[in-house]
């Protein structure tokens, strides 16, 4: 069992000193600690050492110094700038290849590694708190935290942290570097960013992955389970199951497992809007301008669309005007819907007020879209919007 020694000062044999602690009683792995007015120093006592003394990193007792050893394996708060390069690995002295280049940072464990680049002279701020070959590398800008765990990286990353678990890495490509994303723990999980994805995080659970891309991948969220993947999609979400597969805006899906590849048997609900003050037929898009639904890879759609429009203002008619419609239907990615979609066109005279009889949801298909059209009336501000609830199947 290690003992912790509090120590006033290093050398010079008064009580208190450092090496006026007998070599006798010391064992193999006790720890000191050392606190000055201008920082923290910790010491391992490393039996079998033998090295010469050379304070503050080699430190050997007065009395029965043998091979026995204090070796200097950290430090926090030195310099009068508020912060240094700090490394603690147990075991391993203090050498220029072990000190990290990180201002302001400190990595504790084992075999922990704090590199940033040499761009980064002032804002480095980054931490491991625990755990075993740990990596925060080739950041220009920090902030970053690795909690704990084994074998996490985060690379290229500002504002991030990974907590804890195995194998887990948030990692950026050059100056494309991800910002404020975060993994709580689990195993080989990963944000991979290539192009500035911001605000992702992954939960927990194993082989998870979010990755960005030049049409999105920001704000995303796996909460766990297993093999999930947000791909290029800004504000998804995967609350856990198996084998999930999200590509579209605002897209939340589940999965039990697949047949052959992720995403191949799920189900995903999405929302859409758009406002309209005229009769001009419009589309309506996921986020409301310009994301459609795009049907990838070869798939049939199942689909059931509730649709919702108010009217909010305008010269004509009453607000909170009032149409409702639930569409049923199924949908290839050729384009070609199975049957015709039931519930389309103007609303059924049970589900709106009188004054809003000839608004129109409508929804039409080509390859590799659905797309969703309102057509309002002149004069008139109203509000659209959808939730559509897909089945999907990949055909091979």
């Amino acid at each position: 069992m290690a003992y912790w020694y509090p120590v006033t000062s290093t050398i010079g044999g008064a009580a208190g000193s450092l090496d006026s602690i007998d070599g006798a009683t010391l064992s193999d792995g006790d720890r000191a600690i050392l606190i000055t007015d201008t920082g923290v120093r910790f010491y391992r006592l490393d039996a079998t050492s033998g090295a010469a003394e050379s304070d503050p990193d080699v430190i050997a007792p007065d009395l029965t110094p043998g091979t026995k050893r204090w070796i200097l394996v950290g430090t926090l708060g030195s310099g009068s700038g508020g912060g240094s390069s700090y490394y603690v690995e147990e075991g391993t002295p203090v050498t220029t290849e072990s000190v990290v280049t990180a201002i302001k940072s400190w990595a504790f464990g084992e075999n922990n590694t704090i590199w940033l680049d040499s761009s980064n002279t002032t804002d480095g701020l980054c931490a491991i708190l625990s755990g075993e070959l740990n990596e925060i590398i080739n950041i220009t800008y920090g902030r970053s935290v690795i909690g704990g765990g084994d074998n996490n990286q985060l690379k290229f990353a500002e504002n991030c942290g990974i907590f804890s678990g195995y194998l887990n890495k948030i990692v950026g490509v050059s100056a494309n570097q991800p910002y404020n994303c975060v993994i709580a723990g689990g195993q080989s999980n990963q944000i991979y960013c290539t192009n500035g994805g911001t605000d992702n995080s992954i939960l927990g659970g194993d082989s998870n992955h979010v990755f960005d891309t030049s049409l999105g991948g920001n704000y995303s969220l796996v909460c766990g389970g297993q093999n999930n993947e947000v791909y290029g999609a800004d504000f998804a979400s995967i609350l856990g199951g198996k084998d999930v597969y999200v590509r579209l805006h605002g897209q939340s899906a589940y999965s039990a497992g697949k047949f052959t590849d992720v995403g191949d048997c799920q189900y995903s609900t999405l929302m859409g809007r758009i406002i309209t003050t005229d009769a001009t037929q419009t589309e309506m898009f996921l986020d409301g301008s310009s994301a459609a639904l795009v049907i990838y890879y070869p798939k049939v759609y199942r689909f059931t669309i509730e649709a919702l429009a108010v009217q909010t203002g305008g010269t004509a008619g009453t607000a909170e005007d009032t149409a409702f419609w639930t569409i049923n239907g199924a949908v290839k990615q050729s384009g070609t819907f199975v049957g015709t979609p039931q519930g389309t066109g103007t609303p059924a005279a049970t589900d709106c007020d009188a004054a809003a009889a000839a608004w129109q949801f409508n929804v039409t298909a080509e390859a590799s879209y659905i797309r969703f059209k309102a057509t309002g009336e002149a004069n008139k501000t109203i509000r659209w919007c959808f939730k559509i609830s897909l089945v999907e199947i990949k055909r091979a």
